[in-house]
């Protein structure tokens, strides 16, 4: 197939590379060209046309500063193609060899991002990466432990990476090179177990967990110690969902947590935007132990329709004198508060109450 000759050089300007945008585009291409609307997704030449180009692109001298290799079927098409004329094993040893022989393309590679693929030898080109900051891991519905290498690869990069995204993950020994990563800042664990936490050090300054259950006593221990390296500027905190915590034990470490927030801390966001949240029969102690002088509180009005809970934000109030305003997160802003009346009349000669949106930050 030919292509006309472009307008400039795209190389020449080329810094971020998403492979599952340019197959969309690809595909959006073959829709106009062929005029039909009734190609399939990843249609059997959709792949092998981005991957054309993709080689142009290489061949061509572009430098990335950013590459995205995930939700693709860029790394697997030759199994498809190629199978009935058995050059698979030719065919991805061309296509690396020509990666690994064209250093420049990635000599200024700050963010990876990937699938986790048996066939697909990154470690081999992140040995030679220099510049690396971010690295994002994508695994499968499957949460596979076999990574090929991958993390072991990162170690050369110990000196650069501050943000590590992992997602559909099951703890595996070679997460343990993070703990070499001394510059490390960012970490978001995202469907995964969170043993990794357990081998961690505790400079790590932005930490996200999504959707797993959650060692507290762990995230308690990392809390303290980051708090203190950070006393005098920590200013905004989110915290939400307590899983598979026996309701003692959650008083205990919600108090704990209470007692350690730093005199600094002027947002707090209970809620994460959802309506009603696992911290419930938490709140009511978390405020009656808070001594930061909080100017914003978000918080859920499900949680806040109980009079519990209420009474202790009162209480809170009337105790620190700091707050102005409580945001309060439900189903749909244009609906009110999601508050009886009785509570919102009550809490309304104390603080000034707001739809969520209108105070989130995202931190």
């Amino acid at each position: 197939m030919e292509f006309s000759k472009p307008l400039f050089d795209y190389a020449r300007f080329l810094q971020i590379l998403c492979i599952f945008q340019l197959e969309s585009k690809v595909e959006e291409w073959m829709r106009l060209k062929f005029k039909t609307q009734s190609l399939l997704y990843h249609d059997s030449m959709t792949t092998p046309l981005a991957t054309l180009l993709f080689k142009l692109f290489l061949e061509s001298g572009a430098i990335l500063h950013e590459f995205s290799l995930y939700s693709s079927e860029f790394l697997k098409f030759e199994l498809e193609i190629f199978h009935s004329l058995e050059q698979n094993e030719q065919f991805e040893l061309e296509f690396f060899h020509s990666l690994e022989q064209n250093e420049q393309f990635y000599s200024r590679l700050q963010h990876l991002s990937l699938d986790i693929r048996s066939n697909f030898g990154i470690e081999n080109i992140a040995k030679l990466l220099r510049q690396l900051r971010n690295f994002i891991l994508y695994g499968r519905d499957d949460c596979p432990t076999e990574f090929y290498g991958i993390f072991s690869a990162l170690d050369s990069q110990k000196n650069t990476l501050q943000d590590v995204t992992l997602r559909d993950c099951v703890f595996s020994a070679e997460f343990e090179v993070l703990d070499n990563c001394k510059n490390l800042e960012t970490l978001r664990i995202l469907d995964c177990d969170t043993e990794l936490l357990k081998i961690l050090d505790y400079n790590i300054s932005t930490l996200e967990i999504s959707y797993s259950q959650i060692d507290v006593p762990i995230i308690v221990q990392i809390l303290e110690k980051s708090l203190l390296a950070i006393y005098k500027s920590f200013k905004f905190l989110s915290l939400g969902f307590f899983y598979h915590t026996p309701k003692e034990e959650g008083k205990i470490l919600i108090m704990q947590l209470a007692k350690i927030l730093p005199s600094t801390l002027q947002y707090l966001d209970i809620a994460l935007g959802i309506p009603d949240t696992l911290l419930d029969s938490f709140i009511a102690i978390l405020l009656d132990h808070c001594n930061a002088p909080l100017k914003k509180l978000l918080i859920s009005g499900g949680d806040l329709n109980n009079e519990k809970n209420a009474k202790a934000l009162i209480r809170y109030c009337t105790r620190i004198r700091s707050l102005n305003y409580v945001g309060i997160a439900k189903n749909y802003d244009y609906l009110g508060y999601d508050l009886c009346d009785d509570i919102r009349n009550v809490l309304e000669k104390y603080v000034t109450l707001v739809p969520y949106s209108h105070i989130v930050v995202d931190c």
